[in-house]
């Protein structure tokens, strides 16, 4: 029923700079996307909407990903509402600066392993992890945000019963 993908390069060797799985609005394409293997992405430097919108993905995994080059993630996961986990221990995001949506409505997103996050050159962070409903704590503690300009709504829809553990280099402003 859904589709893998396998991206390794066209026939010259070059890579794309930019891959996206998703789109704006759902498709019967975007719907049916089940897995990623082989995805080289060494030349990726936008990682925007990659798998916006990919409503069948229930888990990913992403330890394949070379995401050193990159430099946005907005929307990354927006709309992935079946993913339960994901584990970002292996991504460098030592140069991302736009991380506007990443998770976006993954509604159904239990587990978020963020401990390696690099976040001391990004600058927006709104609307992260809105309507991210079902994770019961998150642990930001290596969140640096000093340079964040916008996290506007960054946990819109929690409640109370939800978690959030930061540091001292993280600064509230409108994060709540």
């Amino acid at each position: 029923d859904g589709y893998t993908i396998r991206i390794i390069g066209n026939n010259s060797g070059n890579l794309p700079t930019q891959v996206n799985f998703g789109a704006s609005s759902q498709t019967s394409r975007e719907k049916s996307l089940l897995e990623v293997l082989e995805c080289n992405t060494d030349e990726i430097t936008s990682m925007s909407s990659m798998f916006r919108n990919c409503s069948n993905l229930t888990s990913l995994n992403l330890s394949d990903l070379n995401t050193e080059n990159a430099t946005s993630m907005a929307y990354m996961f927006y709309g992935c509402s079946s993913l339960i986990s994901l584990d970002f221990s292996s991504f460098n995001t030592q140069n991302v600066n736009n991380m506007y949506s990443v998770f976006h409505n993954c509604k159904n997103l239990k587990s978020l392993n963020l401990s390696n996050f690099n976040t001391q050159n990004v600058t927006n962070m709104s609307n992260m992890f809105y309507g991210c409903s079902k994770l019961t704590s998150l642990d930001l503690s290596s969140f640096n945000t000093e340079k964040v300009t916008d996290k506007t709504d960054i946990f819109y829809s929690w409640t109370s019963s939800q978690k959030v553990y930061i540091s001292s280099k993280w600064t509230l402003g409108t994060s709540f």
